[in-house]
């Protein structure tokens, strides 16, 4: 039988290297993987929509709930915080304790 092509073809698809325009040094150009360069893209919008939620549309409906004061919301916000604080501090504690799984 004929060898199979599809797998070589596709492969070769995913592991190019893309050229973007560099902003320091001598060289014109940086060659970045296709991955890396889409996962950056991916973290960019993430973090873009991620700051759009949470600084416009979140805090507008929460003080739509609070009806129209900024005390729950105040209150709101705290409670986040805290509740960041006593979850992250178990957490690396168990994280430093216990490693990376092998």
């Amino acid at each position: 039988s004929a060898p199979d092509d599809t797998s070589s073809s596709i492969e070769g698809r995913l592991n190019k290297d893309i050229a973007l325009p560099k902003c320091w040094g001598e060289e014109r150009l940086v060659k970045v993987n296709h991955n890396v360069l889409l996962n950056l893209i991916l973290a960019v919008m993430y973090g873009i929509s991620g700051s759009l939620w949470n600084g416009t549309a979140y805090v507008a409906y929460l003080k739509h709930l609070g009806h129209d004061r900024n005390g729950p919301l105040g209150d709101i916000e705290a409670v986040s915080g805290l509740a960041t604080l006593v979850t992250a501090l178990p957490v690396g504690y168990l994280a430093d304790r216990l490693g990376r799984s092998k």
